[in-house]
């Protein structure tokens, strides 16, 4: 039976499919008494005419919505990365729903003075310090790209 082969289940991240986003969902199915799996893509949201795909974004993004943003940093766990006038950044902690479904973020962060923060950013909630606005971008396997911006 196909439930002898395990459960469904979703891998990787949000990709870009036919212009929506949408998932890679893995479906064990025993066939003939040998269990493979069927690969599946799973819609997520679809993109209306004044919104576009981001791999890595779960929600199709506002044309336009992105204008403003003054730098898109990719970060990393490992490493501090200059992003923006003097500001290093890091990737502390990634708080996920699933295996699959990142819901924050928490970022080391150096001033320009030398003083160390730390902000939390959730897709739809930007993290704040000084004068900059920092969001959720994209994210990757191992890294997370963030936007910039000066409020």
């Amino acid at each position: 039976m196909h439930s002898d082969c395990g459960e469904e289940y979703y891998a990787g991240t949000y990709i870009c499919y036919k212009d929506d986003v949408a998932l890679m969902k893995y479906l064990p199915r025993c066939i003939n008494g040998v269990c493979k799996e069927k690969v599946e893509i799973q819609p997520i949201d679809k993109c209306h005419r004044n919104e576009t795909c981001v791999p890595g974004r779960k929600r199709c993004l506002e044309q336009g919505k992105m204008e403003n943003v003054s730098a898109f940093v990719e970060i990393y766990p490992d490493r501090y990365v200059t992003g923006y006038k003097g500001y290093e950044f890091r990737l502390n902690y990634t708080v996920y729903i699933s295996p699959y479904e990142t819901s924050a973020i928490l970022i080391d962060v150096i001033k320009p003075d030398g003083t160390e923060k730390q902000i939390m950013s959730r897709w739809d909630i930007e993290g704040k310090i000084d004068e900059l606005e920092i969001g959720i971008y994209s994210i990757k396997r191992s890294s997370i790209v963030i936007w910039i911006q000066k409020v």
